[in-house]
């Protein structure tokens, strides 16, 4: 507090912080300004810290798949936290997310939306989640789902998918986390991508674009946390397989030569085989989380198998249906990101499983495991339910009987919350006898998963602390309140002693000057105590 007039504080104008106790990072990072168009609203607080929301897409019914009505969705996004995230743009597979709305009660159409373009409003006025200010990723939230689509009039039945955020392309209107620019997408945007799982080109399905629900999470790199966005294309590969990294998109402490690309003995050249080792971290210390980025819309799949003192990586073609997995991705279509999370990290819950037992081998947090049969298994985290959080997943065993050393797992992975519990799935695409000659079986793998909470998200040791100090000065015949800008949006409140049943809501909004909150109030002799409230 600053006292320059501790008598008249000390007199009229005590102060309270009521506070939740959460320990949010805050980066140092100095937003852009937002050039606001007439008739607009700024986004809201700048993206400082993990957030992550939980999606839901309904596809209209009787659509046909890849063809008339699948583009006509109802997106919904029930919780999030702690910033509101929204949507600008759908179609099939293919979804334009923001965090941070400008209004907390903001949602996307409670309706179906042909191709939905929005150019304008409410659900446009936040920043859009951008490769060049963290890494993005995603996770099925359902473990299979008939959406009464068809093709070729025949009924499609249960899909499965695979979720991640691209790396090129993103569409759709919103703020830029890199410029402040009111756009439509372009530089670093990036779109939630859904594909199908093994059907892509399969015969009579479609390009591989699908809807389902998923679950959302954005880690801000200047909060701290380590990974990058690794090339694909014939010409990043370096020397000795060195890798290249999207230019400004990956952690100031790495270097091209944390990711080198693994030769294939077999071709004589590089595919979607890569070994990480970080500078900063490794298997016995944290948990490797990643995914594809290509836009291609047959998408990929990604596993992550942790030895020695890094990780080795496999991309491969979300339609391959190679069960042995020695098919990788091809040059060109094997580009991804990854996301290092300590097992330190504040508020970390989370752990790599064995699939074959649910032996934790490694483990942070409170929560009990149990594998209930081949490929299936239910998670318990004390006091949270689906709509508190989300779950992060990402294979983490080695492929068996592999005649290339280290590689990872072929399988995917998907959630619900059902009955109390999460229920987590791995399963792979194999060649079968539905219409589309294909399978779907589960099968044990090891994995890692780390939860995300919406209201008291996790965080590096060693993030500066999201300050909630609220302070008071007499300037002439006023008292002016500030606090910093942080993403919980409080409501400064006053009452007249500490024991009062209702406090009001100061009608004054408050100015913004940089990093600061700011309301000025008439002095007064009588006593008057003020707080923040978290909504």
């Amino acid at each position: 507090m600053k006292n320059q007039n501790s008598q008249f504080i000390q007199r009229s104008c005590q102060i309270l912080l009521m506070l939740a106790g959460v320990t949010t990072g805050l980066s140092q990072f100095s937003p852009p300004p937002a050039t606001v168009p007439d008739g607009e609203q700024p986004p809201g607080v700048w993206p400082r810290i993990v957030s992550a929301a939980n999606l839901d897409v309904t596809v209209t019914p009787g659509s046909v798949l890849g063809g008339s009505g699948s583009d006509n969705l109802k997106v919904q996004i029930p919780s999030s936290g702690p910033y509101v995230w929204t949507e600008s743009r759908h179609n099939e597979g293919d979804i334009a997310m923001l965090l941070s709305a400008h209004d907390p009660t903001v949602q996307p159409p409670n309706n179906f939306e042909d191709n939905y373009a929005i150019g304008t409003g409410p659900t446009t006025h936040a920043w859009r989640v951008n490769k060049f200010l963290g890494l993005a990723l995603a996770t099925p939230r359902v473990n299979g789902r008939d959406n009464g689509d068809t093709r070729d009039d025949q009924p499609v039945g249960t899909i499965y998918g695979v979720a991640y955020f691209n790396a090129d392309f993103g569409q759709g209107w919103s703020y830029r986390m890199t410029d402040g620019a009111y756009s439509n997408g372009g530089d670093g945007a990036q779109d939630l991508q859904m594909t199908l799982l093994g059907m892509g080109n399969a015969v009579g399905s479609s390009d591989g674009e699908a809807n389902f629900d998923c679950a959302l999470a954005f880690f801000p790199y200047a909060q701290g946390w380590i990974g990058a966005h690794v090339l694909g294309s014939i010409g990043s590969i370096g020397p000795d397989g060195m890798a290249s990294f999207d230019a400004n998109a990956y952690s100031p402490v790495l270097h091209p030569s944390s990711v080198m690309w693994q030769l294939n003995e077999n071709f004589f050249d590089y595919d979607g085989h890569a070994r990480i080792v970080l500078p900063n971290g490794d298997p016995s210390q944290g948990l490797l989380f990643g995914s594809a980025t290509s836009a291609a819309n047959s998408g990929a799949l990604f596993g992550a198998y942790p030895n020695d003192s890094g990780w080795d990586v496999a991309i491969r073609d979300a339609n391959d249906l190679d069960a042995t997995g020695q098919t990788l991705a091809a040059q060109g279509n094997m580009s991804f990101m990854f996301l290092y999370v300590p097992t330190n990290s504040v508020n970390f819950i989370g752990g790599q499983i064995e699939g074959a037992t649910g032996t934790r081998i490694l483990s942070g947090g409170d929560y009990t495991f149990a594998r209930t049969g081949p490929g299936n298994y239910e998670l318990t985290i004390p006091g949270k339910t689906g709509s508190d959080g989300v779950l992060l997943l990402t294979v983490a065993g080695a492929m068996a009987d592999s005649v290339i050393p280290n590689l990872p797992d072929r399988t995917t992975l998907s959630y619900v919350y059902s009955g109390g519990k999460f229920i987590i799935q791995s399963r792979e695409a194999i060649a079968g006898d539905n219409r589309f000659g294909l399978a779907y079986p589960q099968r044990d793998t090891d994995f890692v998963f780390a939860w995300v909470d919406f209201g008291d998200p996790l965080h590096p040791v060693g993030a500066p602390n999201q300050s909630d100090q609220l302070t008071i000065e007499r300037t002439g015949a006023n008292i002016a309140l500030s606090w910093p800008l942080t993403i919980f949006n409080e409501t400064l409140e006053s009452a007249s002693s500490l024991s009062a049943a209702n406090w009001a809501p100061v009608t004054i909004s408050p100015t913004v000057s940089g990093e600061q909150k700011r309301v000025v109030l008439p002095a007064t002799d009588a006593a008057q105590f003020y707080r923040l409230k978290r909504p």
